[in-house]
């Protein structure tokens, strides 16, 4: 996170001399991520970041490339609840699980005014590379359970709603909430099968996740 963090903050401040006296600008942004659906049944709200380039293709609309990380981890005590609620019993479970996201994005973003306030749409499309892991079996207890290592490219889309505000000539600050979504399996409820045996079921669910931006931007 912290690599990613410099890089965003050399991409930002370098994109002043590489598109200078052009229509581009750049941004980045800190993320918390927030999952919802059946992915926050099993997984944690974490921290991102992202960085885009801007293009200012006509009055109160820009274009946009950006690219991100965020790393959600399973939410062991979450899990271990549902299991105890099926079964009192049942011992508990400590999966070191995560999913690993890398969007690479191009969409629109749409300003309602050229005020000092510019409330504003984003949405956004392209694909995300994902590194995760998954339980490869079923468990009776935490010490048997082994864990597979997976990589995937799935589409993503995201939209949301935000606010600029112009604190310096051409630089704003931005805060946005978004609605993701990535064409992956998402980890379920548990079940408990014959012999007090849990399962963690994954299916092809998508993925959704919401997330609160904020951070800085400035155009040419």
């Amino acid at each position: 996170m912290k690599r990613f963090f410099y890089v965003s903050f050399l991409f930002f401040f370098s994109s002043y001399y590489l598109f200078g006296q052009s229509n581009f600008g750049a941004e980045v942004n800190g993320v918390y991520g927030l999952p919802s659906g059946v992915f926050g049944n099993t997984y944690k709200a974490n921290l991102g970041e992202s960085a885009s380039i801007l293009y200012h293709y006509m009055e109160r609309m820009d274009i946009t490339l950006s690219v991100g990380y965020i790393n959600f981890h399973f939410d062991n005590a979450k899990y271990n609840q549902s299991l105890r609620d099926l079964n009192p019993n049942y011992n508990p479970v400590n999966l070191d699980l995560n999913y690993r996201a890398v969007p690479l994005l191009i969409g629109t973003k749409f300003y309602l005014t050229n005020k000092s306030f510019m409330p504003f749409f984003v949405a956004e499309g392209g694909v995300s590379f994902l590194k995760f892991q998954t339980p490869g079996g079923s468990s009776s207890g935490s010490d048997n359970i082994k864990v597979n290592e997976n990589t995937s490219v799935q589409i993503t889309l995201e939209a949301g709603i935000g606010l600029a505000y112009s604190i310096l000539n051409n630089f704003n600050v931005n805060i946005c909430a978004k609605i993701n979504y990535i064409n992956e399996k998402a980890g379920q409820l548990p079940t408990i099968g014959v012999g007090n045996t849990a399962y963690l079921q994954f299916g092809n669910s998508i993925i959704s996740f919401y997330s609160f931006n904020a951070g800085l931007s400035f155009y040419l």
